[in-house]
């Protein structure tokens, strides 16, 4: 039954960024196209996802393994910037009336 279950919460979380990558994708792309990035629009989306999740991990796999409490202050601090730096693909569509639904 937890197999099932866990299947369930993988294909619902997969299907939900899915689904948040196109749109994001679609509409950081249109920016790009039309701050005259030319072909490298194309390619602008996928860095700006990629990066997201590349630094998430790392502040996940360096709040994980540290031992006191003032040393994890730090790193939520630094996932915190993370966290804002998460925000920009957001910012820049609804400041371009992109709708976000």
């Amino acid at each position: 039954m937890h197999r099932v279950l866990i299947g369930v919460v993988v294909f619902g979380a997969v299907a939900i960024a899915g689904i948040g990558f196109a749109g994001s994708y679609a509409a950081v792309r249109e920016l790009a196209l039309q701050k005259g990035f030319g072909s490298f629009a194309y390619v602008f989306p996928i860095g700006i996802d990629a990066g997201i999740c590349v630094l998430l991990a790392l502040a996940w796999a360096s709040w994980s393994c540290l031992p006191n409490s003032s040393e994890r202050a730090s790193s939520s601090l630094r996932r915190a910037v993370i966290h804002c730096r998460s925000c920009i693909p957001c910012a820049l569509q609804g400041s371009h009336g992109v709708p976000t639904w």
